[in-house]
């Protein structure tokens, strides 16, 4: 049952004010309204898109709470549009995302956990509508109206996230018109699916509902069974005065395979090129009834209104409590190779004495592999408030922007570890076989409570040609675990007050420069830093770049420059995935990063009907003897294009899309320690065992819309039916690529 605790409630009794300002706005209903009734937005609000270029957005609310011209932010903000996202045909976020924003690209899970890379920091969970929550599932893009990427730490949206950005997924609202929507899709995999958008206005221009949905079942390219359910009912009432109120509510059923793909080959040493266990079909599933699992409701609120002219206020609100679970019991043992001590790489076929002179001696590694892992149990609990107020106003020498605001977020985990294992599996004679339960090996229940305040000022001088921001947070973390397995209990308690600056200097029309500051401070869990660890993993950014914007809205690039530095990176241990895994679980590694780059973006609608987006980035992102991390591609791009035929053309209806993106190669596991030839003044690193080859794959959508009812859609994913490896999590764990992958979508619209 869910349940706000008692905590949450003497929070909100402490919002005085609230109760103030909300009957002030909603005093201001009007009558209904005229016909001609202009809509009042509040700061808090983006205004639609008039922009020229249907892949560009002009502005965002996620880099500071309110509303911002993209042009004038002092960090790099940049925005998915639904429109890229449908020309996509994305399956999850990333989908989309690689080809709307520099820095972002695959991480080491492809089939859950949100996991993705941002400017070289990896990151796990969903942030919807402002709000984190760690989740076993990939978001489904039905849900999602648009994505705002914040790039570096950010004080405000994210002062506990990760330090190489934040991906906020705003979800769709209601919209005062009547609309619908149901699809249909069918495809080699990864399809079998149908989709529902149904919007209906209840009151005109006061109270509106909206409903999404979606139902899949289907298996992967590997036969890895996938399901989902989820509906998002969702509610919208706007008053005469400005006022809007938005109730949603989101249920999702998820369960999918916990496919792990497959070993890589014992010859793929560190400068060699990888490649999958020989013998062995890239298609080969071993992971028979191995699950993630989630079933999630969750309840949002959001009220914004103005005050008067010049002073606005936010609320939003956000609960939910459900179960994720997971069961792995992957292949592990004998790696086939060892560490050359003199130079840190791993050389496949031979291990190597641990002293001078080194000796080598022949090694195989076994084709039949013991399996073993852990069932992992939670049981997640989140209640968030934030509430703001914006004040705005002007006069013939300056523009000024003031926000302040206060943030409760109460999170609750009770997790349960069990270790698993299963009959060792035989590559060349496969059979499956069922997990079999074994020894408890964690059981801890975690409350975490934190409350913060911020303040944000932004003054722009010499009509809007030089912008100043500056931005302050103060966080308090009340931090417990209760190791129920030991009956010990830790408390602790930190706070952190984290600063962010910066500048804009228009020196053309259309031309921005801009430099900023930003910081981040993210509180490990109680029971580390009650083992001596440091209590906070920090960091900073100091960014620059520039921005071009033509009149029209129909080009726009830009170009930056990063450096962040991070002290006590926190990284799942890669030493829990051992056959058998440790019990109790190893706890989190900690690192110092530095990680530095540049990043090209750019869009134009080049005509009417044809649309360009790409990007680049180069970077380094190393610990501090330079080795690189597992997943991380140093280099990427991607650019795509849409071409829409004219009304004129014998071809009018038809719309085409295709795309290609670029990852170098990755480590493909994470490398720690010195090798034993290692002296106080020559350290000899052990470098990753393997990188996952360089790839680029392209993609191919055909949009044909029949009438004004009927449209449909054709994807073809890795058009080129490129092998590829994916992802990995270490020699045992690896992603093949999936294969030419042709989907066919059927809308109705009504």
């Amino acid at each position: 049952m869910i349940h706000v605790p008692a905590t949450v409630s003497r929070v909100l009794r402490r919002l005085p004010a609230l109760a103030l300002l909300t009957s002030a706005a909603l005093a201001q209903e009007k009558p209904a309204a005229a016909p001609e009734e202009r809509v009042i937005l509040t700061p808090f609000t983006v205004q639609a898109n008039s922009n020229a270029n249907r892949y560009s957005a002009s502005e965002a609310t996620s880099g500071g709470r309110i509303a911002v011209k993209l042009s004038d932010s002092t960090q790099s903000v940049a925005v998915i549009t639904r429109d890229l996202m449908d020309d996509t045909a994305a399956l999850r976020i990333l989908e989309a995302a690689v080809y709307g924003v520099a820095g972002v690209t695959e991480s080491t899970i492809p089939n859950g956990l949100d996991r993705t890379t941002i400017r070289g920091f990896q990151t796990d969970g969903q942030t919807v509508d402002g709000f984190y929550s760690i989740t076993q599932t990939n978001l489904d893009p039905v849900l999602i109206d648009r994505i705002e990427v914040v790039k570096g730490p950010n004080a405000i949206l994210a002062p506990a996230g990760v330090p190489g950005g934040t991906v906020n997924n705003v979800t769709r609202r209601p919209i005062f018109r009547d609309f619908g929507s149901v699809s249909a899709e069918i495809g080699n995999f990864d399809s079998s699916r149908l989709e529902l958008d149904f919007n209906r206005v209840l009151v005109p221009k006061r109270l509106a509902f909206r409903v999404v949905g979606a139902f899949q079942d289907t298996e992967g390219f590997a036969n890895d069974d996938k399901r989902t359910r989820l509906l998002m009912p969702m509610l919208t009432y706007r008053s005469g005065g400005g006022a809007e109120m938005l109730l949603q509510a989101s249920f999702t059923d998820w369960r999918a395979q916990n496919y792990l793909g497959l070993p890589i080959d014992p010859s793929s040493g560190t400068t060699n090129e990888a490649k999958l266990i020989a013998g062995v079909d890239r298609e080969l599933n071993i992971n028979d009834n191995d699950f993630r699992r989630e079933r999630r409701p969750e309840v949002r609120f959001l009220f914004t209104a103005p005050v008067n002219s010049a002073l606005s206020i936010r609320l939003a609100a956000r609960h939910t409590e459900f179960d994720a679970d997971f069961e792995q019991s992957p292949p592990g043992g004998s790696t086939g190779g060892g560490y050359d001590p003199l130079t840190g790489n791993y050389v496949g076929g031979v291990t190597f004495a641990s002293t001078a002179p080194y000796a080598t001696t022949p090694v195989t590694q076994p084709r039949t592999m013991a399996r073993g892992g852990t069932w992992q149990t939670n049981h997640r609990i989140y209640t968030n408030v934030q509430n703001d107020y914006a004040l705005q106003w002007k006069n013939d020498w300056l523009s000024s922007s003031t926000l302040l605001g206060g943030a409760f977020d109460y999170y609750r985990q009770n997790s349960r570890d069990i270790a698993t294992s299963r009959a060792a599996i035989n590559f060349d004679a496969p059979a499956p076989a069922t997990y079999v339960l074994g020894a408890l090996s964690n059981r801890q229940d975690t409350i975490n409570y934190d409350q913060q305040i911020y303040a944000n000022q932004s003054a722009a001088f010499l009509k809007d040609r030089l912008i100043l921001n500056a931005g302050y947070s103060y966080t308090n973390y009340d931090l417990g675990v209760d190791d129920l397995r030991t009956n010990v209990k830790y408390r602790v308690s930190v706070h952190k007050e984290l600063r962010a600056y910066g500048a804009v200097v228009k020196p053309l029309p259309g031309v921005s420069l801009y430099y900023g500051h930003s910081e981040n401070a993210q509180p490990l869990a109680a029971n580390n830093i009650a083992a001596g660890n440091p209590p906070l993993t920090e960091g900073e950014q100091n960014e620059f770049g520039a921005r071009f914007e033509s009149p029209s809205g129909r080009y726009f690039a830009s170009v930056s420059h990063y450096d962040i530095t991070q002290s006590n990176y926190a990284v799942p241990n890669p030493g829990n995935l051992v056959v058998p895994a440790p019990n109790p679980p190893l706890p989190f590694l900690l690192s110092d990063r530095k990680a530095k780059g540049w990043e090209i973006e750019a869009r134009a609608n080049i005509t009417d009907g044809f649309a360009v987006i790409g990007n680049w980035t180069g970077f380094t992102n190393r610990d501090p003897n330079n080795v690189p991390f597992r997943g991380n591609a140093e280099h990427s791009w991607a650019l795509s294009g849409s071409y829409q035929f004219a009304k004129t053309s014998p071809l009018h209806g038809l719309s085409v899309w295709l795309g290609a993106n670029y990852l170098s190669a990755r480590p493909g596991d994470a490398a720690s320690g010195v090798t034993p030839a290692s002296t106080s003044t020559a350290i000899i690193p052990r470098q990753p065992s393997f990188y996952l080859p360089s790839r680029t794959l392209v993609n191919l959508g055909l949009t044909y819309r029949v009438n004004a009812h009927w449209r449909a859609q054709l994807s073809v994913a890795n058009l080129l039916d490129e092998e590829y490896l994916a992802a990995s999590l270490n020699r045992f764990l690896v992603w093949p690529g999936a294969p030419r992958n042709i989907r066919l979508k059927v809308t109705y619209q009504f």
